[in-house]
């Protein structure tokens, strides 16, 4: 696929971002059953995996390393920055801790040597099912917190491959169909309304670093809660992103 900007999709990214923004200032303020969690519920059931799922669709699947070093680039000179801010020059944390939004970078360099990985070992119909059992794995594997971005990069791969994979579609074309457009309102209103009326504690299950056994739920069904999370985050982003 061509590597051409899409109006629409970067016009997204920026409401996106101003949606995080939001969503995490009523999260200062909610309590449980208020107006303000269940706009948190709602903005955070889809706007890190829609921004992710955009990512991957502007990554060159063949080329997924290109553009690395200037990564690693901008992750050190924000890292620098945020030190400077914090007063802490810790080596192991500059190198090691992502700060703050600083873990979506890293993020993002774990996904492209991941997908550099897969071209090379994997067929790329498989690439979604490799993600998805990776993502069901991680909550069982206690990682110390924001180390490289390690427990996120791995919970939210699976958006990052969708992404990937729709660029073998024309998706301007697709949004252009009106049973399409149509149903994914349809889907967006269905997700407020039950934001608004099951306005309950979900940071365990949108924040995609929790594990299993910290999860408010039995151990046996949290995997299956985590991929059923998967699927139907995937289906609100993308109804999002249309």
């Amino acid at each position: 696929m061509k590597d051409k900007r899409i109006g629409f999709l970067d016009a997204a990214k920026c409401i996106l971002i101003w949606l995080v923004v939001l969503g995490h200032i009523f999260e200062r303020y909610m309590v449980e059953g208020s107006m303000q969690m269940s706009a948190f519920n709602f903005i955070f059931s889809f706007a890190m995996p829609a921004f992710i799922i955009i990512s991957g669709y502007f990554t060159n699947a063949d080329r997924p390393l290109k553009g690395l070093p200037k990564l690693f680039e901008t992750y050190i000179v924000f890292q620098l920055l945020h030190a400077v801010v914090d007063f802490d020059f810790s080596l192991v944390r500059l190198i090691f801790y992502p700060k703050w939004t600083m873990w979506y970078l890293m993020s993002l360099i774990w996904w492209k040597v991941a997908l550099y990985i897969l071209n090379r070992y994997s067929k790329k119909n498989l690439f979604i099912v490799v993600a998805i059992l990776l993502s069901e794995l991680a909550p069982y594997i206690k990682i110390p917190v924001y180390l490289l971005a390690i427990e996120r990069s791995i919970s939210y791969f699976p958006f990052f491959l969708i992404g990937v994979l729709m660029r073998d579609f024309d998706v301007e074309r697709i949004r252009q169909i009106k049973t399409i457009r149509a149903a994914s309102l349809v889907i967006i209103i269905i997700s407020i309304v039950a934001s608004l009326l099951n306005p309950i504690e979900t940071r365990w299950l949108f924040n995609w670093n929790s594990l299993y056994y910290d999860m408010p739920i039995t151990l046996s069904v949290a995997p299956l809660v985590r991929i059923i999370a998967i699927i139907g985050c995937s289906i609100i982003a993308t109804s999002v992103i249309i």
